[in-house]
């Protein structure tokens, strides 16, 4: 879609019955706008996650780009997000917004990737602060991996 059919459809309101459609090319009018070819310069999974006790997290994916994601726990307040050769390690960006229940500032989210190094998953954890223990149950993390090509 150009982006002046995506300015036609938004002017007119026609938006609204394919607002996927039209969040989806938000990416391509950025990459436009910052001189790269406008066909995408990165693929991204955007889900908001919640965990019951030790249970495996309920996804909503709000986004998804990259291809087929598992999503599960992987271990005591351990997530995993795996898709085989897709999650570049050298070339991916996550963002992280913290869950509603997060006891701050007594617990916290971090990064976790055994052996430093896969293309195929990505780990978050969720760790109590003073004693750095894995905690499972949390509700609404909102998280966003961007792979780069």
């Amino acid at each position: 879609m150009s982006i002046d059919k995506l300015k036609t459809v938004y002017s007119t309101g026609t938006f609204l019955n394919n607002v996927k459609t039209f969040f989806s090319k938000i990416n391509e009018i950025i990459d436009y706008l910052n001189g790269t070819s406008g066909n995408g310069s990165y693929k991204v999974y955007t889900a908001i996650l919640t965990q019951t006790g030790t249970a495996d997290p309920t996804i909503t994916v709000l986004n998804n780009t990259i291809g087929n994601i598992t999503v599960s726990r992987y271990g005591g307040g351990i997530i995993e997000f795996n898709s085989i050769s897709k999650l570049k390690i050298n070339k991916r960006v996550v963002f992280i917004s913290p869950p509603s229940n997060l006891d701050y500032p007594n617990n916290y989210f971090q990064s976790y990737d055994d052996e430093g190094v896969s293309d195929d998953y990505y780990r978050l954890v969720q760790k109590e602060m003073s004693t750095g223990d894995p905690m499972d149950n949390f509700s609404n993390i909102q998280i966003e991996i961007r792979v780069y090509n």
